[in-house]
């Protein structure tokens, strides 16, 4: 009967031995890319700033695109930048609707902004003189 229950208690010691050793979580690969954008502008300045905050090792592509789908400004980022900010100059850009697309290869977003120039008032002054 002691040999019964020490056979039962080590068979059971091997088992649970055995399911904790294959709980141990294995790499499944290298890290996936991750991609977290910002666009903004500055209508005082005439800038658009563009924020990427992308995985490490990892290249990203900036691209300012018309409405007609032209390129109009590119901007590389290297795999050791993780935080970039970017500002594009749009003061020579017409009015219109343009997109910003943000790819690292594997992650795509694409923010759609709108230019429009501020139209100037003009106030009317009028000089009463009281004679």
């Amino acid at each position: 009967m002691k040999s019964l229950i020490t056979s039962l208690l080590l068979a059971f010691a091997v088992t649970t031995a055995s399911v904790a050793a294959d709980n141990t979580t294995k790499p499944n690969g290298p890290a996936k890319a991750s991609l977290k954008t910002a666009v903004f502008s500055n209508p005082t300045a005439d800038k658009l700033h563009v924020i990427v905050d992308k995985s490490q090792g990892y290249t990203a592509k900036i691209r300012l695109i018309n409405a007609k789908g032209h390129t109009l400004y590119v901007q590389n980022l290297a795999k050791k930048e993780q935080i970039a900010h970017t500002k594009f100059d749009v003061s020579n850009l017409a009015d219109g609707t343009y997109q910003v697309e943000i790819t690292d290869g594997t992650n795509k977003e694409v923010k759609e902004i709108t230019l429009k120039t501020a139209e100037q008032t003009v106030e009317a002054t009028r000089t009463i003189a009281m004679l």
